[in-house]
């Protein structure tokens, strides 16, 4: 769960397009009793696109891709307005990343998932020139809440990168419960740059993981569907 749990009607003003680009591509998953944030992005993997369904690892577990469940997606204002459901399986979908505690699950969307092109966000593809830069950027977020509080809608917010260390990043987004595996995306030109891991209201931080290290994986360990 978040830190933050006040509205946030403070972050500063967020034009339509940013809005309704980030709405676009997140849904709510739900996965038996687990329920969290997920989003679409695209990929360049040896020339060709690729399609694919980010989330975290508290959502959508390494079990869960090995027994080739099914897992709903919910889209629209409301936590539950539109459903579509994806099955997993481990022969044609990707791979959960929790070791060092990345806490990642990608799983690679086919046509027959039947998800629209316009969902789809771009990574940031900077990351390669390391994480420093990106030291108090400027950074936007969009997640769904489980929280009747907040009418379990939708919502974004935004914030700044506070510290690094390794992988991970500390920011000020205000989040909420339900936003597991949502995107944290730059400000600048609305590129993923991470993935929101998790809270610590002692620390009053949130956690991201840096997507580079999610791709570089991906990358290293993609395999193409027959």
């Amino acid at each position: 769960m978040g830190i933050n749990e006040s509205d946030t009607k403070h972050a500063q003003n967020i034009s339509e397009t940013v809005t309704v680009a980030l709405y676009n591509s997140i849904v709510r998953i739900v996965n038996k009793n687990l329920i969290g944030t997920g989003f679409f992005l695209k990929k360049n993997i040896k020339n060709k696109i690729k399609y694919f369904l980010f989330s975290s690892e508290h959502v959508i577990t390494e079990d869960d891709v090995n027994s080739k469940i099914e897992i709903e997606l919910y889209y629209g204002k409301k936590i539950n307005e539109k459903k579509k459901i994806i099955v997993l399986d481990n022969t044609k979908r990707f791979i959960t990343c929790s070791e060092d505690e990345k806490d990642v699950t990608v799983i690679e969307i086919l046509k027959t998932d039947d998800i629209h092109e316009d969902k789809y966000l771009l990574a940031d593809l900077n990351y390669k020139n390391g994480y420093d830069k990106y030291k108090n950027g400027k950074i936007f977020f969009a997640g769904y809440t489980n929280d009747p509080i907040y009418k379990n809608e939708r919502y974004i917010s935004s914030g700044e990168i506070k510290s690094i260390k390794g992988f991970e990043f500390e920011h000020s987004i205000d989040t909420r419960t339900g936003s597991y595996g949502a995107p944290i995306c730059l400000i600048e030109n609305l590129r993923v740059i991470g993935i929101y891991k998790q809270g610590n209201k002692i620390k009053d931080i949130n956690y991201g993981t840096f997507i580079g290290v999610i791709l570089d994986e991906l990358e290293k360990n993609y395999k193409e569907i027959n």
